[in-house]
């Protein structure tokens, strides 16, 4: 039989690549049996911090040019107010502008009505309340509706309170975990892995129907009330037993 002669440099290899070898194993499952995993879970009401509403200008003329210079002029006048009405921490964005022909159908023909000229811009601010204000000044503007009026979580306030219920959920996790170890004879030791299970949250709330502002009898200031969001987060969270 033929000896196989190994150097020391050899030997020293083959021993460090068997301990490497060990400890991948025992960290990729070998202790496998000596495992918990559980859910854990935090869920938080928050208050919208953020408001938003877009208001459409349409205006009907029997020439583009003149649609589209009055639905403008409508446009500066009603940006001018958004201004002067000094929203804490608003942003302003047009949000479309188009001219298309308008028809209906009459006495079984179509009839060619004139020019539509259509612009919108979308406010959003962190003063709720107080765009009930301005809600009530834009029913001045006889051709300007108010659309899509909805409150929210910002995204800076979602992060935060995310990040902090993310923490929650893997506290509640733990104790889970203890007390199932506990109940089993043995003790709770370090996380070895954690993945968070996204949830949606809730959509904005729609207060109103915008039409309903330009009636004349709805020009009084209208009061805004917000609901808080819920905001849940659960977590698969695995512990060591020992």
């Amino acid at each position: 039989m033929k000896k196989i002669k190994l150097n020391t440099t050899t030997l020293i290899a083959v021993l460090l690549a068997v301990f490497i070898t060990f400890q991948l194993t025992k960290r990729s499952g070998g202790d496998i049996h000596h495992r918990v995993q559980v859910e854990g879970e935090c869920l938080k009401k928050v208050s919208p911090d953020k408001g938003k509403v877009t208001f459409v200008i349409s205006t009907l003329k029997q020439d583009a040019k003149a649609a589209s210079k009055a639905t403008q002029e409508t446009y500066t006048k009603l940006l001018e107010m958004l201004k002067a009405s000094n929203l804490e921490n608003i942003e302003l964005e047009t949000t479309q502008y188009r001219v298309d022909q308008e028809h209906a159908w009459e006495n079984k023909k179509d009839v060619f009505k004139g020019y539509r000229a259509i612009m919108g811009i979308e406010v959003q601010t962190t003063d709720i309340k107080r765009l009930g204000e301005v809600l009530a000044k834009s029913t001045a503007f006889q051709n300007v509706e108010a659309n899509g009026f909805s409150t929210f979580v910002s995204a800076e306030g979602n992060k935060i309170t995310r990040e902090a219920c993310l923490v929650e959920s893997i506290e509640n996790a733990r104790k889970k975990a203890d007390a199932m170890a506990r109940a089993g004879g043995a003790r709770l030791g370090r996380m070895i892995s954690v993945q968070e299970n996204n949830f949606g949250e809730r959509e904005p709330i729609r207060m109103f129907a915008a039409k309903a502002l330009m009636e004349s009898e709805m020009r009084a200031t209208p009061m805004i009330e917000t609901k808080d969001q819920d905001i849940h987060i659960k977590v698969s969270v695995e512990f060591e037993l020992r």
